[in-house]
């Protein structure tokens, strides 16, 4: 079900984050693919030396093999979105594979990922998303306030993905992700529908989901 807009009237801003632009890199990933840790490690390494890159591991359902191999971290919802951007990005659609970089929404390292990493990332940069103003409210809701002249309307679409950053770790670990229904350049979700995760990342992005055009993250309350 997809959250119902507040009333702005009634919201009380506690708290505001305006994020430096940076880089949205989805790595689509599992605890039973074979070559995700190795992936996982150099991009840690990468996350590490560019702190303009925001890396986040969304974990696939699709190599569980109940009721043995259940990877705790998998979720349908990041698998769901891993199909919907092969639609726009793969040959074919329903192409997937793990561990799979998305790259702005624009731009997939194909494997060998060590050899296309640096290509991937430069294409993928090539149209940087704006800010998105993101503010927390006294009751833990969220406002998320788009860049001047853009909106959620029929050619775009806005997602919030939460996030946990583990302990000693650069990269971010995905724990849910919902599409936020409604137009308009600003818009607000009570705190019970926000997903799981001690941060939000927000993302609007070309229908599909397609290109990230503007991303902010902030810590929840």
């Amino acid at each position: 079900m997809m959250p119902r807009l507040l009333s702005l009237a009634f919201l009380f801003l506690s708290s505001a984050a305006v994020a430096e632009p940076f880089t949205v890199v989805e790595l689509f990933t599992s605890k039973y693919c074979p070559s995700c840790p190795a992936v996982e490690s150099y991009l840690k390494e990468k996350a590490a030396t560019d702190t303009s890159l925001l890396i986040v591991m969304e974990n696939v359902d699709y190599w569980d093999r109940p009721p043995t191999q259940i990877d705790p971290h998998g979720n349908p919802d990041f698998t769901q979105r891993q199909y919907d951007y092969s639609n726009l990005l793969a040959d074919r659609p329903g192409k997937v594979f793990t561990p799979q970089p998305v790259i702005n929404g624009l731009e997939v390292a194909e494997p060998p990922m060590f050899l296309n990493w640096t290509d991937a990332l430069k294409k993928g940069q090539a149209q940087p998303p704006a800010s998105i103003t993101l503010s927390t409210t006294s009751t833990g809701g969220l406002i998320v306030s788009l860049p001047k002249g853009m909106k959620v309307d029929a050619s775009h679409e806005l997602y919030l993905l939460g996030m946990e950053q583990e302990e000693g770790h650069t990269l971010w670990r995905g724990k849910g992700v919902i599409a936020i229904s409604g137009q308009g350049d600003t818009l607000a979700v009570a705190k019970n529908q926000l997903p799981k995760g001690t941060h939000i990342l927000a993302l609007l992005q070309l229908t599909g989901p397609g290109r990230v055009v503007a991303a902010g993250h902030i810590q929840r309350k």
